[in-house]
């Protein structure tokens, strides 16, 4: 018996994910003067960082970017929030990062964003959650210290 898939905000993406090599300034609440870092990809909902550095998650920081080729409205800038960190331990992993949500980027600018990754290469979901939850409860079992003891 399956059981039902889980879906909730934090597990299911809102936008795509297209493949960028995008120069943004960040400025955190460490350091007022901005620093350059490089996202390798980005959505209308956030953008990946590829950084040696990655921030801590729940940290809220202003991101300004303006896309390049083809871009005709003004440079964005978004308040952000740091929700994904990966230390690039695991195998398949691109490398060390952070992933940022765009917090208050209004409408016109996500319609803009969204219409400018349209056609640059999609890059496909690297979250590694268990989609099921009788995933999960094998993967809880078989993790558990008392996993002898529940039988």
């Amino acid at each position: 018996m399956h059981l039902p898939l889980i879906r909730t905000r934090s597990t299911t993406r809102q936008s795509s994910r297209h493949r960028v090599d995008m120069p943004c300034e960040v400025i955190t609440t460490r350091c007022d003067e901005p620093e350059l870092r490089w996202a390798s990809d980005m959505s209308a909902d956030g953008a990946w960082f590829d950084t040696m550095s990655p921030l801590s998650v729940g940290e809220q920081v202003v991101v300004c970017f303006k896309p390049g080729i083809w871009w005709r409205a003004d440079e964005i800038s978004v308040f952000a929030e740091v929700t994904r960190l990966c230390r690039g331990h695991r195998v398949g992993d691109d490398g060390p990062g952070m992933g940022l949500a765009f917090v208050d980027l209004s409408s016109s600018e996500r319609f803009s964003l969204r219409s400018w990754l349209r056609p640059r290469p999609r890059r496909a979901p690297t979250r590694r959650v268990p989609r099921r939850m009788d995933d999960i409860m094998s993967h809880v079992a078989a993790t558990s210290p008392f996993a002898s003891r529940i039988g």
